[in-house]
C-alpha cells in the first residue's frame, strides 16, 4: 500500500474520532489489521474500502486517489526495492559459492592429509629388528619434593 494512502486513512480515522480499536470493531476486524493499513504494510480489501468511505462520508476516489507525481514515486520505489532484492540475492549467491569452494578445498586437504598419515605413522614406528628407544631414568634425588 502507498504511504500517502496509509497516512490519509489514519488522518481520516482520527478526524472522525475513532481509535484503531473502535474502527476495527465497526468493521468487524482486528485492531492489528487497521494498524497495518496505517503503516502501509497491507491494504484494505474492496469491501473495507467501501465501508471506510461510507463511514467517513467520502468517495472512494477521495479515500484512495494518489497524486500523479506520488504515483510515479511509488512505482519508482517498488522497482528500486525489486532491484535491491535482486542485488542482495546475487551477493548471497556469490557468498554461498565462495563458502562452498572453501569447504571443497578443506575437504580435499583433509583427504590428502588422511592419505599421508598412515605412511608418516609407519615411518616413525621402529622396525621389529630395532629396539624401541628408552627414556633415561633421572637421578631420583633430583625429583621435586625428595630430599
Amino acid at each position: 500500500m502507498n504511504v500517502e494512502i496509509a497516512q490519509r486513512l489514519a488522518e481520516m480515522r482520527r478526524e472522525q474520532g475513532f481509535s484503531q480499536e473502535e474502527l476495527a470493531a465497526q468493521l468487524g476486524l482486528s485492531r492489528q489489521a487497521v494498524s497495518k493499513w496505517e503503516r502501509a504494510e497491507s491494504s484494505p480489501d474492496t469491501g473495507n474500502l467501501i465501508a471506510l468511505a461510507d463511514l467517513y462520508g467520502v468517495t472512494l476516489d477521495e479515500l484512495v486517489r494518489v497524486d500523479a507525481d506520488i504515483a510515479d514515486d511509488v512505482t519508482f520505489e517498488a522497482r528500486d526495492r525489486g532491484a535491491s532484492a535482486e542485488v542482495e540475492a546475487r551477493e548471497a549467491a556469490v557468498a554461498a559459492s565462495a563458502a562452498a569452494a572453501t569447504a571443497a578445498a578443506a575437504a580435499a586437504a583433509a583427504q590428502v592429509a588422511a592419505r599421508q598419515e598412515p605412511s608418516a605413522a609407519a615411518a616413525s614406528q621402529p622396525s621389529p629388528s630395532q629396539p624401541a628407544p628408552t627414556q633415561p631414568v633421572g637421578d631420583p634425588s633430583a625429583a621435586v619434593g625428595c630430599g
